[in-house]
């Protein structure tokens, strides 16, 4: 063993140069007598971004910042007189990426007889460890500017209730100091009242035990003495290293104050629906009955608790025949339509029957939608009615018995009788017609002139013949047709038309239709990004579009009924060409990548994807040459391995493969004391066996050539080192792993930046993310979003990343798209502190309304506008409930057939409706 460790340690010394300049992480520099480069390091090649040639010679002022150039002369110059050395010495040195801060150890060399040599130099690249230091610096800051700016009062407090930091709006609202609410208990304040202050003591076991308290609302008193509500939401964090607890405070006292508004609201509305003079119901989405006023018991002869719970159908209130005016009706409410009036006979519960006149609307309520029906007697008018349409049937049932379609209008064209063969090819249903649909509104828009005024000259009396327009369909499809029409008198009054309707034969339609479908045929292949052929079965091009054509770097005109080998003659014997012709004898697809060389020698690459059609074959290409020379280019990336190092006080250990320490340099040495010829596992890391984990162990087990991995080390005082190794298998000359060497790099103190600045930004992301509030930043000048917390996507529906992409204006609405941008300068210049209700277009295009604000702040040496959105649309509903059952009343009390008043308790009329002003 003893002679393979020297033979080893022998080697090592030999090389030590090598290892020096290879190996080491640091830069590692000498200048001879004149400044001069007379050695440098890989990883100094490296970092100066120039090669070792170059550097060689040049001297070591050129890439000093010429602001330090002074300081690193008279540092030399202490050296050379003081025949010492200097530690940590920081100058700035020139890379590629520009001015980095190295710190310097220098060391001045001089000959036996006293004479300077010249100096060597290592460096260590602080870069990385300054910027995780100011990534710290700037997160506390953060956290600190959003405490201070957000709308909503913040309160950390401690497990037993203690309040440890408030926020600046804590003070401004609740009017209290921040000095008279630090280091009290929160029962002690007047954040809440007695009632309240019990269930955030409650709450406040609960968070002790761990548990999640969901948003709660409490009563609490302004610092003006007025009644406010609060939305509290909790939550455990740490603050300051210890547990503490995070709540935040939402004015909700509008949303409560509307909600009351609402109730009230909706109790005159009852009242005046119980005393209507009509039958009123409503009824729930599946038609249900959920209520109902005294006439609607009247003319039913039902009772209330009678109808609750069932439907029209179900409770047989109406005739089967009915069954369909009913089920329009509520189709149309279901669509948000008003239906109606509608004539209904209804069978009440004693078999009598009556006729009604019946609409019905649907209305929001609750959040949900009611149909609500209105109905009066009519029973008198509809014996009238029947008798006029028993003479008018006759006619109608000829008119049924015709193949063509038969019609009938009024003066001003809305038809008012249609056979079922109209129907049928129109394609409008018997309801359609009901419900008014103009003669005209049957024709296709540029016949309508024309077949107006054919309509006056027929009621003029002026017999027109057959006249040919083309009849637009209930579903936008159009068919030709020839029309009769004669004028219809009654009494010697003439009250409108009647025509007959004969279709023209379909071989016109099916040929135009044959044209369309071939051009666009065509049009859609010739507009193709990818190459489209289609080669007959005597190997002519049939068709090729422009991309097929550029594809094969000739002019269409000149390949069309060209053979394709006369063509591409370099095809033949080629693996492309057995395809084609396996596909056009054997009639199947094929897909395949192929290399195609042009006449010129040039080469590309295209996937084709081959089709047999009628004609032959269809083949569709695209140039992946791009694609190809990308991955190629990969692919040679790939083979290329490069060691990166950084640190300069790095541990370098040679170790055998049974695990022996064969050579360690002197920054270990330090570290462990002399381990040469003792087992790595228990001298490195004070183990029994080899570590879990071990990148040495990789190497030996899989023949890797590298391995790096992080790993906490005990040192021989008792401390705990963060080492960054980096193990790398060394070969013999027939390649077969005979150890391994690591180099261990101290990153104790970066884990430990890493560490505070992970404990930084999670208060800072606990307020960001927990914040009830959408929060943006806009930099000034612009309107793209720079950062948005995670209830901005709640609010927007959009995910971070979209948003960030989106600039401020997309989230509103076209129309909204002018005052929102007045809005939004005017807070800019600080003339607008808040807009209150802005519609927020959301992406699944719904609106949801928020407060918006945006204030001033500095963040990371940068200046943002930070906008603050706070979804108000619960309270915002809540106002439109209020309106709409405002609007209920007021319709219902207008439009009632009896006069009504509303007067005040003196006896003054504050209201009235429609028949009260025709009454007075």
């Amino acid at each position: 063993m003893k002679t393979v460790r020297e033979s080893y340690v022998k080697r090592l010394r030999d090389n030590y140069l090598l290892i020096l300049r290879t190996l080491m992480h640091d830069l590692i520099v000498s200048i001879d007598t004149d400044g001069s480069f007379a050695f440098v390091n890989d990883a100094a090649v490296k970092f100066f971004g120039e090669s070792r040639k170059k550097l060689i010679g040049s001297h070591f002022s050129d890439y000093i910042h010429p602001d330090d150039l002074k300081r690193a002369l008279g540092a030399l110059q202490e050296l050379t007189e003081q025949k010492g050395q200097v530690s940590g010495f920081l100058l700035r040195a020139k890379s590629p990426q520009g001015y980095k801060t190295i710190a310097w150890n220098g060391l001045a060399i001089f000959d036996d007889a006293g004479n300077y040599m010249g100096a060597q130099a290592t460096g260590k690249d602080l870069s990385d460890l300054l910027r995780v230091e100011e990534e710290l610096k700037q997160s506390k800051q953060h956290f600190q500017s959003l405490f201070d700016v957000i709308v909503d009062p913040i309160v950390i407090l401690d497990l037993t209730g203690t309040i440890l930091e408030v926020s600046q709006s804590t003070e401004e609202i609740f009017g209290l100091s921040k000095a008279g609410l630090v280091g009290k208990s929160f029962l002690e304040t007047k954040i809440s009242n007695v009632d309240t202050k019990e269930v955030m003591l409650k709450n406040l076991d609960r968070l002790q035990q761990g548990k999640y308290i969901p948003p709660y609302a409490i009563e609490s008193i302004s610092k003006d003495g007025k009644q406010v509500f609060y939305e509290v939401n909790p939550a455990r964090i740490k603050y300051e290293g210890e547990d503490a607890i995070l709540a935040i405070f939402r004015n909700i006292t509008e949303q409560k104050q509307a909600e009351k508004k609402l109730r009230a609201s909706e109790e005159r509305f009852r009242y005046f629906v119980e005393n209507a003079p009509e039958a009123i119901w409503i009824q729930d989405l599946s038609g249900t009955f959920v209520d109902g006023n005294k006439l609607a018991e009247k003319i039913t002869g039902y009772r209330r608790d009678e109808l609750i719970g069932t439907s029209i159908l179900d409770a047989n209130l109406v005739p089967a025949t009915y069954a369909s005016a009913v089920m329009e009706a509520y189709e149309a409410n279901l669509r948000g339509e008003r239906s109606g009036p509608t004539e209904l006979e209804l069978i009440r519960k004693d078999g009598s029957t009556v006729f009604v006149e019946a609409s019905s609307i649907p209305v929001q309520r609750d959040g949900q939608i009611e149909i609500i029906g209105i109905a009066r007697e009519i029973t008198d008018r509809k014996m009238a009615e029947d008798a006029l349409r028993d003479s008018e049937k006759r006619f109608r049932d000829l008119g049924e018995l015709l193949p063509e379609i038969v019609f009938e209008t009024d003066l001003e064209g809305n038809l008012t009788f249609a056979n079922q063969i109209a129907y049928e090819k129109s394609g409008y249903s018997p309801e359609d017609f009901a419900k008014g649909m103009s003669f005209i509104n049957l024709v296709v828009p540029e016949d309508r002139s024309r077949a107006m005024n054919d309509m006056v000259k027929v009621l003029s009396g002026t017999d027109l013949g057959f006249l040919e327009y083309t009849v637009l369909r209930k579903d936008g499809s159009k068919f030709p047709m020839m029309i009769h029409t004669t004028p219809i008198l009654r009494d010697n009054k003439l009250v409108g038309l009647r025509g007959v309707i004969i279709e023209v034969t379909e071989q016109k339609k099916s040929e135009e239709a044959l044209k369309k479908s071939e051009e666009r045929f065509r049009s859609t292949l010739d507009n193709m990004l990818e190459g489209c052929q289609i080669i007959g079965y005597d190997w002519k091009y049939v068709y090729l579009n422009d991309t097929a054509a550029k594809h094969g770097r000739k002019p269409k005109q000149k390949l069309l009924g060209k053979k394709i080998l006369e063509m591409y003659p370099q095809i033949k014997g080629t693996k492309l060409l057995k395809v084609l012709t396996k596909c056009m004898k054997e009639h199947v697809p094929a897909k395949l990548e192929n290399e195609f060389t042009f006449s010129d020698g040039k080469k590309g690459w295209f996937e084709l994807s081959i089709e047999p059609v009628p004609e032959g074959l269809f083949i569709l290409s695209i140039d992946i040459t791009d694609r190809k020379e990308v991955e190629n280019a990969l692919h040679r990336e790939r083979e290329m391995l490069e060691i990166v190092t950084s640190n300069i006080n790095a541990g370098l250990v040679v170790v055998s493969t049974d695990f022996t320490v064969l050579w360690i340099n002197d920054v270990l040495r330090t570290y462990l004391g002399d381990i040469e010829g003792k087992p790595c596992y228990s001298t490195l890391n004070q183990n029994d066996d080899v570590c879990q984990g071990c990148g040495v162990k990789e190497i030996f087990d899989t023949g890797k050539d590298w391995v790096v991995h992080e790993q906490a080390v005990p040192t021989p005082q008792g401390d705990t080192i963060w080492l960054e190794v980096t193990a790398t298998a060394i070969r013999n000359k027939q390649g077969e792993i005979v150890a391994a060497s690591e180099m261990s790099l101290d990153i104790t103190e970066r884990k430990k930046t890493e560490l505070e600045l992970k404990a930084s930004l999670q208060r800072f992301r606990t307020i960001f993310e927990g914040a009830t509030d959408g929060i943006t930043a806009v930099k000034p000048g612009a309107q793209n979003f720079s950062f948005v917390n995670p209830r901005m996507s709640e609010i927007t529906g959009y995910s971070s990343e979209e948003l960030l992409k989106l600039d401020i204006f997309d989230l509103m609405r076209q129309e909204d798209l002018s005052s929102a941008k007045e809005l939004y300068a005017n807070m800019l210049d600080g003339k607008l502190e808040t807009a209150r209700g802005m519609p927020i277009l959301r992406k699944d295009k719904s609106l949801v309304y928020c407060d918006v604000s945006f204030k001033l702040m500095k963040i990371s040496d940068q200046t943002y506008f930070v906008g603050f959105l706070r979804d108000v649309t619960e309270q915002k509903i809540a106002e439109d409930k209020l309106r709409e059952s405002e609007q209920r009343f007021k319709h219902f009390l207008f439009n009632a057939p009896e006069a009504i008043w509303v007067q005040d308790i003196s006896g003054t009329f504050i209201d009235g409706n429609k028949m009260g002003e025709e009454l007075t």
